[in-house]
């Protein structure tokens, strides 16, 4: 999911180039997001949810990731990021961004939200950032990436994985 992160970062840096899409206008909460039920999600589910994204993308070498990203707020800013399997559109991840003044970023209160799993700090060999630290929840299915300074979240990542192809799980990329 880091890497996942780290290719939506460098996505939104270059999202002027993204196909502008409709949007609905309803303005997302991570409240609302909360209650999706990610496991079972598909673009036509997502679209009636939340509505059409701002934007879209393809990422990947050959264009096999479909990105869908949400904005919001003044500047507007990406809020919600999902990923979808280009060919089958299999929801594959989806990534809340925190804005600086957002409540509720401090570690702690995530982890007072997010009380029902257990996070383990990831090892820092495993990652290239010197300036975040990542928390994996046990089973893997949410990651929170930690701005180790200031100690706020800057976001919460849901990876879908179908239990039929848990055993191959996506390859990280280069950060």
């Amino acid at each position: 999911m880091r890497t996942v992160s780290a290719c939506i970062f460098s996505l939104l840096a270059l999202s002027a180039c993204a196909i502008p899409a409709k949007k609905d206008g309803e303005s997302l909460t991570l409240t609302k997001v909360e209650k999706i039920e990610w496991s079972k999600m598909s673009q036509p589910v997502l679209l009636k949810q939340i509505g059409s994204p701002d934007k879209k993308a393809m990422i990947g070498p050959q264009g096999e990731e479909e990105v869908w990203i949400y904005l919001g707020g003044e500047p507007r800013s990406t809020r919600l990021s999902v990923i979808f399997n280009a060919k089958t559109s299999q929801l594959l991840s989806a990534n809340w961004f925190f804005r600086s003044n957002d409540p509720g970023t401090e570690l702690k209160d995530i982890f007072n939200r997010y009380n029902q799993y257990e996070f383990t700090l990831e090892p820092e060999e495993s990652y290239s950032t010197s300036r975040m630290q990542f928390y994996k929840s046990k089973n893997g299915d949410l990651e929170l990436a930690v701005n180790k300074k200031s100690g706020d979240v800057n976001s919460i990542s849901w990876e879908v994985v179908p239990e039929a192809a848990s055993s191959s799980k996506r390859k990280p990329t280069s950060h």
